[in-house]
């Protein structure tokens, strides 16, 4: 629960919810300066400093990218992770970009054939992608996303987030543990979800949750749900 509190924004719903998960066996993490109920009753509180969450995100993202936790299959299959981002531009490279197709393609790195190939959506067992690289091609310079994304991460190590979050790093690390090693998902709240000075923080909830492959699974956050209804 990142930055919301159902025992106080929806007690009779949200709340009485995670009451019953809880009772379950359900494990919960709190990241909330304020020592909000759900707080009280959670594995792991982190009393973040107010305006650094997506210093910890990114310093949770850093830790699992390096530490081989995501899920592989997920990242390569359904994220843009693998596809090839133009150095200069930073966009996406299509397939039109390189005469190569159409400018609904996007371009991975093929190992096969050491160059760029248009990839079909969503997948193509005739290319071999390389999900992390840097490349020069015709004298243009390509990163993967997941290069670009570690190297946006690279300053936040465990230390770095201590001092700007102020936080226990035992604390963060034991947070980290408990959301890979458990199939959950991120919930956050209003403030990050409608204020527009924080709309990176939803973002880097789904990045996390995305690397792990939270997406469309039973019991995490992150899914969809049949007949029009909103998701749980």
């Amino acid at each position: 629960m990142w930055g919301t509190d159902v025992s106080y924004s929806c007690p009779a719903g949200g709340g009485r919810a995670l009451s019953d998960l809880r009772a379950k066996g359900v494990k919960t993490i709190s990241i909330d300066p304020r020592f909000v109920p759900d707080a009280a009753k959670a594995d792991v509180w982190l009393p973040i400093r107010p305006g650094t969450d997506v210093a910890l995100m990114l310093c949770w993202t850093k830790y699992i990218m390096e530490k081989d936790l995501y899920d592989h299959e997920f990242v390569m299959r359904w994220t843009n992770l693998p596809y090839l981002v133009n150095v200069k531009t930073k966009l996406l490279v299509r397939a039109a970009d390189l005469g190569m197709g159409d400018a609904k393609t996007y371009v991975v790195w093929d190992k096969k054939t050491n160059s760029p190939k248009p990839i079909a959506y969503p997948w193509d067992d005739a290319l071999d992608p390389a999900l992390d690289g840097a490349f020069t091609w015709k004298g243009v310079e390509y990163k993967t996303g997941w290069r670009l994304l570690l190297e946006r991460c690279e300053p936040w190590t465990l230390e770095k987030a201590v001092e700007v979050c102020w936080l226990d790093p035992k604390k963060i690390e034991e947070a980290i543990k408990l959301y890979v090693e458990n199939n959950g998902g991120i919930a956050n709240g209003v403030a990050s979800d409608m204020t527009e000075s924080a709309s990176q923080v939803p973002l880097g909830c789904m990045g996390l949750d995305s690397i792990m492959g939270r997406i469309n699974k039973p019991g995490v956050t992150m899914t969809q749900k049949g007949g029009g209804s909103s998701p749980p």
